[in-house]
């Protein structure tokens, strides 16, 4: 893996994370509101449907297709297909917390790999 490799590595999870947390909190005042949480009611009433993670997940995206940004592309330097921003927008849409939850399991993927390298399995 090459250093040119890392950056794009790391500039497309700074990018997925500050996205994350911007959407998030954007739809944070929506949901909040008093007529948010009566038509949630409602539609949960008659539907059982949550539309939260329907509606982040399409906030996400429309402004994903919007400003072409796609993580994929990023990440591995090659072009995108609306597929990849669809993948974009379903990582977004996760919030914070898919964030925080994806770091955590890549540190625990590196920590193995270290373990398995010094107990000579790698």
């Amino acid at each position: 893996m090459t250093t040119e490799y890392y950056e794009l590595l790391v500039q497309a999870l700074t990018m997925w994370g500050v996205a994350a947390i911007f959407l998030e909190r954007s739809l944070y005042h929506i949901f909040d509101t008093k007529l948010w949480v009566k038509v949630h009611d409602y539609v949960e009433e008659k539907t059982s449907v949550d539309l939260k993670p329907l509606i982040g997940f399409l906030s996400s995206w429309y402004l994903c297709n919007l400003f072409q940004f796609d993580l994929y592309a990023k990440a591995f330097g090659k072009p995108g297909s609306w597929v990849t921003i669809l993948f974009t927008g379903l990582a977004i849409a996760g919030g914070a917390t898919g964030f925080f939850k994806a770091l955590a399991r890549l540190r625990q993927i590196k920590d193995a790999a270290a373990l398995k390298k010094i107990n000579g399995n790698g």
